[in-house]
């Protein structure tokens, strides 16, 4: 592929202190590709980034021009940082550590552990358009996620199309908290502000945010940027874990019109919760998942996790809260 790159690593310092919003990241190219990574250069987790790298460079054709932004806390060491350079060579580094301090008042009372979670969906619905405002187009590859091919070019399918939206897969919210709390909060929200939604603003189906494409900039128009606003001064990431999913899906069909967010066929593997998506944007069946058990970024995301676990290190709690690890040994 055609990636334009930094030579050295760049790691971009959080200038607006305190609002955990880092300067935009200033394009080397009009797309980019972008993930949240663990703070962790362990040999499993580094082999998690190069494998999901890999698929990315088997998956997107030949001329495809992004750039590659992974973010990060902030707490990765200079060797760490080399070491996930040397892993994904063609990335550019982004500390995001003002998104990941202190919680809002309102969850000051919950425990450190809780908290990685809900910083990371509090990123992923509140600020990473305006960090990659720069950009035409964005996609979200999470560092779990192996795309196993794209049919054609998905940056060049979104301009024909004239999307600001592309999934690979819509699905249903599970998580009770958000089933009962947020609902109600929409049914207010739209009420007071005298919206009709574009499409029906349905909670229960979401779009899968672990991979998708957006343009940036329609999340900073003056309807959206109100709308994430509210949200964020509900406290209820943080106190509901209402998760970036929900959220994203929520200001889509409020604010989008229909025909502005399309499905793109993209297979993929997300390991952390041992989903298999189809190429025609269905899940494959426990039956069907052998090759996704045996797949190198899922053996690696694994070893990688279960460390975790056997030390308590709160960096699990990154992983969604629902997730099923994969068999130690993959069946037969």
């Amino acid at each position: 592929p055609i990636v334009a790159v930094a030579a050295a690593v760049a790691v971009a310092a959080v200038a607006a202190a305190g609002t955990g919003a880092p300067p935009p990241v200033e394009p080397f190219a009009p797309n980019v590709i972008f993930a949240l990574i663990k703070s962790s250069s362990s040999a499993d987790y580094l082999s998690v980034l190069a494998e999901r790298n890999a698929c990315l460079l088997r998956a997107l054709p030949a001329d495809a021009s992004y750039d590659q932004v992974l973010f990060h806390e902030g707490s990765l060491t200079d060797s760490a940082l080399v070491a996930v350079q040397t892993a994904v060579p063609n990335a550019r580094l982004v500390d995001i550590s003002d998104a990941f301090g202190a919680p809002p008042p309102v969850a000051a009372h919950l425990a450190k552990s809780l908290l990685g979670y809900r910083h990371m969906c509090n990123f992923m619905s509140m600020l990473w358009h305006a960090v990659l405002r720069h950009y035409e187009y964005a996609m979200r590859v999470d560092d779990d996620v192996c795309v196993q091919h794209f049919q054609e070019n998905p940056f060049d399918a979104m301009r024909e199309r004239g999307l600001v939206y592309g999934y690979a897969r819509e699905t249903v919210e599970l998580h009770d908290e958000t089933m009962e709390t947020l609902p109600p909060w929409l049914a207010q929200y739209t009420r007071a502000e005298g919206i009709e939604p574009l499409q029906r603003a349905d909670v229960e189906k979401m779009f899968f945010s672990n991979l998708f494409i957006s343009r940036p900039s329609w999340w900073s128009t003056a309807n959206v940027q109100h709308f994430l606003t509210q949200v964020a001064a509900s406290g209820n990431i943080y106190l509901h874990r209402w998760g970036d999913a929900p959220i994203q899906s929520v200001a889509l069909r409020l604010y989008a019109p229909p025909s502005s967010v399309g499905w793109l066929s993209v297979p993929y593997l997300h390991v952390s919760t041992s989903n298999m998506i189809l190429a025609d944007g269905t899940e494959a069946n426990e039956a069907s998942k052998h090759e996704m058990y045996r797949h190198p970024l899922t053996r690696a995301y694994s070893r990688y996790v279960r460390a975790l676990s056997n030390t308590n290190d709160t960096r699990v709690a990154m992983t969604p809260p629902a997730a099923s690890l994969p068999p130690e040994t993959p069946p037969e």
